[in-house]
């Protein structure tokens, strides 16, 4: 990870994940699942929709980064990201509410044994703490009503800099160290 589609390829493990681990026990195909914004869900089951990204304070880099002997790149920035995920089940409601329940219990427990993404360095997944009051105010689409929904932070997602300068490195250095007069 590093270049600009950094945010999207987090998006994207994320959904890949879920479709791991949910279909088909859970959800019946793999096209059930997806980035999507609540308003927008069309034909999708459990949706997954980045919500916010903010600047990921503990990892500022403010040093320039070597590419080569003769060039360096500007400082990445690192940032955090936060996801809601959805469960759009169909059905009669005892039916749905129960599937919903079960495919979120699995969610938590996957990401809760798995915080670190495979592969990744250092990027990891956190079940967010966050007070009723404040997911009903995330959750402003119109009139649809509320639906119970997880709230993560995916942190530290890195976007290297395109930005580049060439350098000059000290090629040869001279220095006299013999004893001076009158010392």
């Amino acid at each position: 990870m590093g270049g600009y589609t950094a945010i999207a390829d987090v998006g994207g493990k994320i959904v890949k994940i879920l479709k791991e681990i949910l279909v088909p026990d859970m959800i019946q195909t793999p096209e059930g699942i997806g980035m999507c914004s609540p308003q927008e869900k069309e034909d999708i089951v459990l949706g997954v929709f980045l919500y916010d990204i903010q600047e990921h304070g503990e990892m500022q880099m403010h040093r320039m980064v070597d590419l080569t002997p003769s060039k360096q790149a500007f400082p990445p920035i690192h940032l955090s990201l936060y996801y809601m995920i959805t469960p759009y089940f169909a059905g009669n409601v005892k039916f749905r509410s129960e599937q919903e329940q079960r495919a979120l219990g699995r969610i938590i427990q996957y990401f809760h044994d798995y915080p670190l993404f495979p592969g990744e360095d250092r990027l990891q997944i956190q079940l967010l703490r966050a007070s009723t009051e404040d997911k009903v105010k995330l959750w402003s689409f119109g009139s649809q009503p509320y639906r119970t929904s997880l709230f993560y932070k995916v942190s530290p997602v890195r976007i290297d800099s395109a930005r580049a300068r060439s350098v000059d490195r000290v090629r040869a250095f001279k220095a006299n160290v013999g004893r001076r007069e009158g010392a």
